[in-house]
């Protein structure tokens, strides 16, 4: 009878240990995702709530899921994002820590069946301190997703936004003369947030009401 319990007790104890650290693994965003047809981001800017504000809002009638993905601990960066918004009930985020350039990530955060990829620039900070430091991070992520076995299954539309536009273009140029272009594949789009930024200075010049809704 002693035997028996303590087999018991050594299963039971193996079967919760087990449980504990799938639960663990879960919470700390080490599993792979198995969504479809989700928005990928890239880099955890201050662009990025305003940005899910707004998309919520475009996908009110429908259920959505988005992958953040940052240098920031997955639960750090759920709490940044539910401290801020709220997140409505059609609406899936998930978080994963990494960068676009490493291999293993791609897999993980199920590039192969993605709607859309959007790499934000990352604020001036301690890993990046001047603006093209931002700029290489971009096309350097924006590459090595091109380049990728899990984008040559799925080309899905790729979003990047750059401090300067023709650093953007260079980088997309190198890309595909590296790759080459997907035949079946969405051009990359390049946004330029100092070309926006200039564009909204000069409107604002010209129309001084505009400055308080911008």
């Amino acid at each position: 009878t002693i035997f028996g319990i303590l087999i018991f007790s050594s299963i039971i104890g193996i079967i919760t240990n087990l449980i504990s650290n799938r639960i663990e693994e879960l919470r700390t965003g080490k599993t792979k995702i198995e969504e479809e047809n989700h928005i990928i981001f890239f880099n955890f800017s201050r662009r990025l709530i305003p940005l899910l504000t707004e998309l919520f809002n475009a996908y009110e009638n429908e259920k959505q899921s988005f992958v953040v993905v940052s240098n920031e601990e997955p639960l750090v960066a759920m709490e940044k994002i539910k401290n801020v918004i709220k997140i409505p009930k059609n609406i899936t985020i998930l978080a994963r820590k990494g960068y676009a350039w490493q291999k293993s990530l791609l897999d993980k955060i199920n590039l192969e069946k993605a709607k859309q990829v959007i790499i934000l620039k990352p604020d001036i900070g301690e890993l990046f301190k001047t603006e093209v430091d931002c700029d290489v991070e971009v096309g350097k992520s924006m590459s090595f997703i091109i380049g990728s076995k899990e984008y040559d299954k799925n080309p899905c539309k790729i979003l990047s936004e750059f401090h300067n536009q023709r650093t953007g273009y260079a980088y997309l140029e190198f890309t595909f003369f590296t790759w080459g272009v997907k035949e079946d594949g969405v051009t990359p789009e390049i946004v330029s947030s100092e070309e926006l930024k200039s564009n909204i200075l000069s409107q604002c010049i010209n129309t001084p009401d505009l400055t308080e809704i911008y």
